[in-house]
This record gives C-alpha cells, sequence and structure tokens, in this order.
C-alpha cells in the first residue's frame, strides 16, 4: 500500500480492521511475526510445510491474533499465514460465516 488513500481502497471493512489491528500491535508489544524470519509466515518452496506449522505455533501466543485474523479475513488475503491460520483455513471460515 502507497499514499493516503491506499489503505481505504481495501474496502470499509478491511480498513477498519487494519486500523484495529495496528492499534492491538501498539499494545501487544513484539509479536511473533515481528520478532521472527518473515518468510515463516509467507513459505514457499521446500521446507513450507514445516515453516507454516512453525508460524501457526508462533501465532498461538500472539496477543494480536484475532485482530491479525479479523484482517485477513475482512482484506480476502491470499497468501501467508495470518492469525494463525492459512488462505485455505481463512476461505473456510469465510463460507461458514464464522470467525475464530
Amino acid at each position: 500500500m502507497s499514499g493516503p488513500g491506499a489503505l481505504w481502497e481495501l474496502g470499509q471493512d478491511a480498513a477498519s480492521a487494519w486500523l484495529a489491528l495496528a492499534k492491538a500491535l501498539e499494545v501487544s508489544g513484539p509479536t511473533p511475526c515481528e520478532a521472527a524470519d518473515a518468510r515463516l509466515w509467507f513459505p514457499e518452496g521446500n521446507g513450507q510445510r514445516l515453516a507454516s506449522q512453525a508460524a501457526r505455533e508462533a501465532c498461538g501466543g500472539c496477543l494480536a491474533r484475532a485482530e491479525c485474523l479479523a484482517f485477513a479475513l475482512a482484506a480476502d488475503e491470499r497468501h501467508g499465514i495470518w492469525g494463525g491460520l492459512d488462505v485455505d483455513e481463512r476461505r473456510e471460515l469465510r463460507r461458514q460465516g464464522r470467525a475464530a
């Protein structure tokens, strides 16, 4: 995202969720995804399954997990581990019409 209007280009729900996530990140202190290698949350190639499992486990104790997941769902994020869930799990949550 770039430019002052970029956030709102996501849509109102996603923009609101992003602002809630930003606030949660401010008060939670360092999160696992900030403190570790970002490639764990966006794994590619060999070792993808192990990397995503490590990210999921790290998300389990994150104080911003709920807000992170809410943003990914609202923004229809199609890559990476967000709030401890991968894209297929998030797609299933949307299908079911509920959030964790």
